[in-house]
């Protein structure tokens, strides 16, 4: 793939959650630093950023912010960090307003849930938002349980995003958010200008409607640490999947 496929792209971590369900794990140290396979994860988010030609990428900080700006300080990856704090949580699309001129300046911008790690070349993610279009492209994967669960038509517009849908059961495997997104500048003007605010309740709902959302099929190994159990087939996978 060539430059031109990732040219002028930013992007965005986010890693202020407290990450509670992991009970001891995040008392003294905020998730996205979670050592995995001797690395944080944010490591591995930030190497993933790099290999998709990212060069900026802004990081939300909250809980223990002081252990990610003593790792943000090495400049890993090359990377300029634009690191802000926040005084209270902003939700995932809230996140958004804290680095409304870094998406501006660019023509697309990768979101990635701080949580996730993945194998997935964030460049494939680049090229489909390109391609189909939408204002945003989430990466979806197959799952029966997950909470966000979405529909797609043939031609990669998402026609239907239920979070937290009722009688999750009758739905079967679904399309789910992988957390994992691209963005052009004009999300902005989706995201609410004030308050706590939700990309899959806030924005994403509003997009679809607007036939404006896009989907494109997760590639490789994805997994959303929420919990200990999760945290432990992390470490595993390491071993047994190629990292950037």
């Amino acid at each position: 793939m060539g430059e031109a496929h990732v040219a002028d792209v930013a992007g965005i971590v986010l890693a202020a959650g407290a990450g509670t369900r992991l009970g001891e794990l995040t008392r003294t140290t905020p998730k996205p630093m979670l050592p995995v396979g001797g690395r944080p994860l944010l490591d591995y988010a930030l190497a993933n950023l790099a290999r998709a030609g990212v060069r900026e990428v802004g990081v939300n900080l909250m809980h223990q912010s002081d252990v990610i700006r003593r790792y943000a300080a090495t400049q890993p990856h090359g990377l300029e960090l634009q690191l802000v704090e926040e005084r209270e949580l902003s939700g995932t699309a809230g996140a958004l307003r804290l680095f409304e001129p870094l998406i501006r300046r660019h023509r697309t911008t990768l979101v990635l849930y701080g949580d996730i790690l993945t194998t997935m070349d964030l460049r494939l993610l680049v090229e489909a938002h390109h391609r189909l279009g939408g204002v945003a492209t989430v990466v979806v994967h197959r799952s029966e349980s997950s909470n966000s669960v979405l529909q797609v038509d043939h031609s990669g517009v998402v026609t239907s995003f239920l979070e937290r849908p009722e009688h999750r059961e009758r739905l079967g495997t679904a399309w789910a958010n992988s957390g994992l997104q691209a963005v052009a500048p004009s999300v902005m003007a989706v995201v609410p200008p004030h308050g706590a605010a939700d990309l899959p309740r806030d924005v994403y709902g509003p997009l679809v409607a607007q036939r404006a959302l896009r989907a494109t099929p997760l590639t490789g190994y994805r997994c959303a640490i929420d919990s200990a159990a999760r945290y432990l087939a992390a470490q595993e996978a390491v071993a047994h999947h190629a990292f950037p």
